[in-house]
């Protein structure tokens, strides 16, 4: 969830910062009552996303293209709107062990600066 808290936390308090990267960008929880309500509170709107955008000198977006818990255009959708750089990694499901997923490279050249 903090890919729908973190950018609204960030416009609330004015927060500005050099890099932010979200893995996985979006969450869907349809089916899960308890879920949907708590994201509902923490989505941004698109001001806020806009706004969010004057806040961080550098934005990325990773995510895969068969993601199990979102599907790939709400994954795209939310790069978009915070105009991320988007990195796609195929095959990659949700970035968890369950996917087979314990190191995420792209994630480290980032923070790495290479």
């Amino acid at each position: 969830m903090g890919t729908q808290f973190i950018p609204k936390y960030l416009v609330s308090n004015n927060v500005k910062i050099s890099t932010y990267i979200s893995v996985a960008g979006f969450v869907n929880y349809k089916g899960r009552e308890d879920l949907e309500n708590i994201l509902k509170r923490f989505q941004p709107t698109d001001e806020e996303f806009y706004k969010c955008q004057t806040l961080i000198d550098n934005i990325y977006s990773i995510y895969s293209d068969n993601d199990e818990m979102n599907d790939i255009d709400k994954l795209e959708r939310y790069a978009d709107k915070l105009s991320a750089n988007k990195i796609l990694i195929k095959g990659a499901g949700h970035f968890n062990p369950k996917s087979g997923i314990t190191e995420i490279e792209e994630l480290n050249k980032i923070i790495l600066g290479e």
